[in-house]
């Protein structure tokens, strides 16, 4: 019994796969249209001044802030690591855009 019905799946499949390539295949392409790349344009980042005091001891230079000079230092700072995870984000975007088109 086993082997009748491996005898007809044999069957079965060959005649399938001979019934399949006999077949004419249609191939049309089209042209996809390429969305639009947007990259944001970014202004001049708005930094605020920050000043070091300089304090000289033993021939040995010092460089000292005081509070609104290293919270000005650490706004900056901030804003800087977020410009460059923002441009950071806008290469992988162009990347991953560019690469799907070359597919």
């Amino acid at each position: 019994m086993k082997k009748v019905i491996a005898l007809l799946a044999i069957l079965l499949l060959s005649s399938c796969l001979t019934g399949c390539a006999s077949g004419n295949v249609n191939v049309s392409t089209t042209a996809i249209p390429r969305t639009e790349l947007k990259i944001v344009e970014t202004k001049p980042l708005d930094l605020k001044p920050v000043h070091f005091h300089v304090v000289v001891e033993n021939k040995k230079a010092h460089y000292v802030l005081d509070g609104q000079n290293f919270s000005n230092l650490a706004q900056n700072m901030e804003k800087v690591q977020n410009d460059i995870d923002m441009k950071r984000q806008q290469l992988e975007a162009s990347k991953h855009y560019y690469d799907t088109l070359n597919k």
